[in-house]
């Protein structure tokens, strides 16, 4: 499903979530998600209204990070091309034909307009990367997630082309059963990492398969592997 129709199905699932008919497993069934997803969603809903449920585009949003993460990043670059002083972390910012690059560790933040507009992300980097003297540190792909603006990492999202990347989720993985890790009181058995996941997102433990799952991952390398 796009993105798009993965938004459609959660507002299409609004008034379930507001009622008290519907149990979430109930919802989880109606709408093909996991009973997480539900509770996602209904906490989605109480922290901001529908719009929680709604896709988030934000170019150009000013960086919400702090002094201390701002000089950890590592999307430094010194500035000389452009003849301005200092050493500054650069950040790409927004989408399709938009890409441009802008500071992030100062006050006045802006925009590098002489360096002019990109296609792709891909194209904005290399166009920095001719401007400027060097690069100091690899490129860092930052989002926020959960409401926390961090570096994500490729276990943490999947690039869906063009520059635009969508976050992974736990159904978005293969898991393992183990028995020892089971909640008795659980309805549903969760997987070895703790997660409550879809059937589908279970494979054998006897197929000698490692699970995509990191902490299932763990328990599989020493529980399962090759045994």
């Amino acid at each position: 499903m796009t993105r798009l129709e993965l938004e459609a199905r959660r507002l299409s699932a609004i008034p379930d979530l507001q009622g008290d008919v519907l149990s979430a497993a109930a919802i989880a069934k109606r709408y093909g998600v996991s009973r997480v997803t539900v509770y996602r969603w209904q906490n989605a809903i109480l922290a901001n209204g529908e719009d929680g449920l709604k896709i988030h585009r934000a170019p150009g949003r000013p960086s919400r990070i702090n002094d201390a993460q701002r000089a950890a990043i590592c999307r430094l670059f010194r500035r000389e091309g452009l003849k301005l002083p200092g050493t500054f972390p650069v950040e790409i910012f927004g989408n399709g034909e938009r890409w441009q690059a802008r500071e992030i560790a100062s006050t006045k933040r802006r925009v590098y307009e002489r360096l002019g507009r990109f296609s792709t992300a891909d194209a904005a980097k290399f166009g920095v990367e001719q401007v400027f003297e060097r690069r100091t540190e690899p490129w860092q792909l930052w989002a926020t997630m959960q409401g926390v603006e961090r570096l994500v990492t490729p276990y943490d999202v999947v690039s869906c082309g063009n520059g635009k990347w969508a976050a992974l989720d736990a159904e978005d993985r293969t898991h393992i059963l183990h028995g020892p890790l089971i909640d008795p009181k659980a309805k549903v058995p969760n997987a070895a990492c703790g997660a409550s996941v879809n059937a589908k997102c279970f494979i054998s433990t006897k197929a000698n398969v490692e699970p995509s799952c990191r902490e299932c991952a763990e328990v599989w390398k020493r529980e399962y592997r090759n045994k």
